[in-house]
């Protein structure tokens, strides 16, 4: 709960709710607004008539563009959506002093979700193999949050584990087998 001598808006009032554990939705709102006015800027210099839905959610605000041209939005392996998202999060963010009160995610036309679901897909696939053949299986190098997809997907999967190898970009995850074939 935010002291009404603080106000929600001001850096205190923020600062106060962090050390709570809590965030008010005028909060959010107000990081969210002014995360929807950096990404419009941003956006508007890549894409004719950008669309932008915003979704607020208890710590996190998620943003999904469409319009034409969203693929360069999305960019190889999205990479030009990750940098967008660095980005908004660092400029809407940059106020904030300790814990940020939100997540900010970007989508452009489902990427994100359709890559999620073909990454899940590749998990099963890969832990198959391993138990199958009873040999480590080494994936393509991914991105953080590629590999935190994976791990997730593997983490209850019976029969393997999967752990991250490598430095910087070359960093891949690899399925090992945990018991006999």
């Amino acid at each position: 709960m935010v002291h009404a001598e603080l106000g929600p808006f001001s850096r205190e009032g923020m600062k106060h709710e962090r050390e709570a554990g809590e965030v008010s939705r005028e909060t959010s709102q107000a990081i969210a607004g002014k995360a929807r006015e950096v990404l419009q800027v941003l956006v508007q210099h890549l894409v004719d008539e950008p669309v932008i839905d915003e979704l607020l959610e208890p710590g996190l605000i998620r943003f999904e563009l469409s319009g034409s041209s969203t693929g360069l939005l999305i960019g190889r392996g999205g990479r030009t959506l990750d940098a967008l998202e660095y980005l908004v999060n660092r400029i809407a963010l940059r106020d904030e002093v300790g814990v940020a009160p939100s997540r900010i995610e970007i989508d452009a036309a489902k990427y994100r979700a359709r890559r999620a679901e073909a990454l899940e897909e590749l998990a099963r696939q890969s832990a198959a193999t391993a138990i199958q053949t009873g040999r480590p299986v080494e994936l393509s190098p991914m991105n953080p949050r590629e590999r935190r997809l994976v791990h997730l997907a593997l983490k209850d999967e019976p029969g393997v584990t999967s752990e991250s190898e490598g430095e910087g970009d070359s960093r891949r995850i690899v399925v090992r087998p945990t018991g006999p074939r």
